[in-house]
């Protein structure tokens, strides 16, 4: 699924900027979204945008969609 927007919401965002980063310019998190889903190993690039979920560029989640995220620094594959 094509998403168009990459940007994270802005309160996430802005707690992101708050915690260490998992490699120089991003952190890898578990996005939970308000339905409840769990998305583990997603890259956030500058604590606000989406680069991959689970080492794929789709997306298979709205940006609008996220709840929360957990800071996990999970690089498996």
């Amino acid at each position: 699924m094509r998403i168009k927007s990459r940007i994270i919401p802005e309160k996430i965002a802005e707690f992101l900027k708050t915690q260490p980063e998992t490699g120089m310019g991003y952190q890898i998190v578990t996005v939970f979204t308000i339905d409840g889903k769990a998305f583990e190993r997603v890259q956030i690039l500058n604590a606000l945008e989406i680069g991959t979920v689970d080492g794929n560029t789709d997306i298979p989640f709205n940006t609008f969609e996220i709840d929360k995220v957990e800071l996990t620094h999970d690089k498996s594959l």
